[in-house]
């Protein structure tokens, strides 16, 4: 009799998947750990290169003519958006877990036991490197580089990296699994708008950073709760003071530049806007250029 067994994922071999999958499993933390321990000084070193190419790039780009890198654009946004969404599927079971079980306890305490949530805390920590790729694209395109945009990338990616300088915390569940969340809605979206698949409604832009505006008053909140916790319950919680400092700085100053950016972009300049232009030209993340307008230009709208 012909064997009719349906395949399931242990069965089904995709290459790629195959081998994420190993290396989930066979995931080792502590000298990843150790690395950035020792190391992590080279975001500092990473970061003069990257303002220094943001002073150049613009000034060699100032009587050129932009880059196109629609297509380009769209792939590296794509990528962006499956690697969010699959560290998104990885990491959201063992946060709901944990939030499940109380909500101190899940910003208390790093207990993490399982290899494929640390794996995918270490790929979140590292792809923070690769997102500043973003920039270079925002450059040779010559689209408006405004403060927020590199502030961002510069200080999420040091303060990500010296946290895991300091061992793994409770709270990195919660940052890491918000961002990746939302990285999967922001670069599909920006994919979309870079192959010009169709119009996107300019709301979307909206939801986005209102999505990042709740990401930022959480993480705000969570560093003063662990603050609080500090002083109440001494000891409950594992998260080092000067993590707990940082965090505490670096999510005020996310959230009032967050606020600003939708007030500025959203409140002030939808008044004063008779079509979405401005509102995409000053999107913080990529900033595309007006692809609607394009689509609408191309299909002869």
């Amino acid at each position: 009799m012909q064997d009719k067994t349906i395949p399931t994922m242990s069965t089904i071999k995709i290459p790629i998947l195959s081998n994420i999958i190993k290396a989930e499993h066979e995931f080792n933390i502590r000298p990843s750990l150790d690395w950035i321990e020792k190391h992590w000084h080279f975001t500092i070193w990473l970061s003069c290169i990257y303002v220094l190419f943001l002073a150049v790039g613009t000034t060699y780009m100032k009587n050129r003519k932009p880059f196109d890198l629609r297509i380009p654009l769209g792939i590296w946004s794509l990528l962006l958006a499956i690697f969010s969404l699959y560290g998104s599927v990885r990491l959201i079971p063992e946060w709901f877990d944990r939030t499940s079980k109380g909500f101190i306890p899940s910003i208390c305490r790093g207990d993490y036991t399982d290899k494929t949530v640390e794996f995918w805390m270490i790929m979140f920590t590292w792809s923070k490197v690769f997102e500043l790729v973003d920039t270079v694209f925002i450059v040779l395109r010559k689209q408006k580089l405004i403060f927020l945009h590199w502030y961002h990338h510069i200080v999420t990616m040091m303060f990500c990296f010296y946290l895991f300088s300091r061992g793994v915390h409770g709270p990195f569940r919660w940052f890491a699994t918000m961002n990746f969340s939302i990285h999967t809605v922001m670069y599909g979206y920006y994919s979309i708008k870079a192959f010009q698949l169709f119009r996107v409604p300019s709301i979307v832009n909206q939801v986005i950073t209102t999505s990042q505006i709740l990401q930022m008053i959480m993480g705000f909140a969570i560093s003063v709760i662990l603050m609080i916790m500090r002083v109440t319950h001494p000891g409950k919680c594992d998260f080092p003071f000067d993590s707990n400092i940082l965090g505490l700085t670096i999510y005020s100053s996310f959230l009032a530049l967050f606020v600003n950016f939708f007030i500025q972009t959203y409140v002030k300049g939808g008044a004063k806007r008779t079509s979405d232009t401005k509102l995409d030209k000053n999107n913080h993340v990529n900033n595309h250029v007006n692809n609607n307008h394009e689509y609408e230009l191309k299909k002869g709208k």
